[in-house]
């Protein structure tokens, strides 16, 4: 535990000493003081949270995937472009819910366009 503070978070682990009878003969205790580990894990959490607004503020689409190509996330503009929830997204099918969307803005925007004009 370090000098000058008065909590710390500590991790308590207790183990028991048995005899070749099965019988506890004796316990230890350790005591761990896991201050930075706390604090690393706060940090990271923090990160992850600024990395996630981070990724919702952007206009492009953005997935991320593990090495076999699984959704692990996707940004609120890809989400709402595809009309479905990161949880929805992450289901079965996903690979068909990242090709096309449920009620997606393209569709709708084609809806009831029936023949192609030339820009003038």
């Amino acid at each position: 535990m370090r000098r000058g503070c008065a909590h710390s978070p500590v991790l308590i682990q207790y183990k028991p000493v048995v005899d070749d009878d099965a019988h506890v003969a004796c316990w230890y205790a350790t005591g761990t003081d896991i201050e930075d580990r706390k604090r690393a894990e706060n940090k990271l959490r923090q990160d992850e949270r600024e990395l996630r607004q981070l990724m919702d503020a952007l206009p492009q689409h953005v997935l991320v995937l593990d090495k076999q190509g699984a959704l692990l996330q996707a940004n609120r503009t890809m989400l709402d472009y595809k009309g479905y929830t990161l949880e929805e997204m992450k289901g079965v099918g996903t690979r068909e819910r990242i090709r096309q969307g449920r009620s997606s803005r393209r569709s709708r925007e084609n809806r009831g366009r029936t023949e192609s004009r030339p820009f003038k």
